[in-house]
């Protein structure tokens, strides 16, 4: 394909002979052709920054945990029975609208579930007093929950939701 340029003052015309039968030009502006590249390269940046956001934003999405403790500094825990630990569970995810997208895996503390609810009292109370039975204790007391629900503005708002469910207990025998 053969092209012929013709340079003026204010604008490149471009002969691009792609029909020998019919005379073809182009004529760019060179402001739009300015332009044009600068708005690739912002949609491009833009691109770019969305996406490590959204890299961030996975790595960071279902989390859970579990920690015990039994320093108690001398302290009695319990009016009955030997305090063997505190035992607090944490899960929290990342959900659409009710359906969980990244939750922190109830079953293994430590780990990412895809589409699984672990973010409910339910699930962490079943971890912290799985914990509690690995303790050597024969019950758990004072079990206290906390769970809430943020919604995510962005990109589209009441669509997306990050739940956060906490549950401790004190382990004893």
């Amino acid at each position: 394909m053969k092209k012929f340029a013709c340079f003026f003052s204010s604008f490149v015309l471009y002969y691009t002979g792609l029909n020998p039968e019919k005379n073809q030009w182009l004529v760019i502006f060179p402001d739009e052709a300015k332009t044009t590249k600068e708005r690739s390269r912002k949609m491009k940046k833009k691109l770019m920054l969305l996406l490590v956001m959204a890299g961030a934003a996975a790595l960071f999405t279902g989390c859970s945990s579990l920690q015990s403790s039994n320093a108690f500094n001398g302290q009695k825990i319990t009016a009955s029975g030997t305090g063997v630990a505190h035992v607090s569970g944490y899960t929290s995810g990342l959900y659409l609208l009710w359906i969980p997208i990244f939750t922190g895996s109830a079953s293994e503390p430590g780990s990412i579930a895809f589409n699984e609810d672990s973010c409910n009292v339910t699930a962490v109370t079943n971890m912290v007093t799985k914990k509690s039975k690995n303790l050597k204790a024969s019950r758990t007391i004072d079990l206290v929950s906390s769970s809430s629900s943020l919604n995510i503005p962005v990109p589209f708002p009441y669509i997306f939701y990050w739940r956060t469910v906490t549950v401790s207990g004190n382990a004893v025998r």
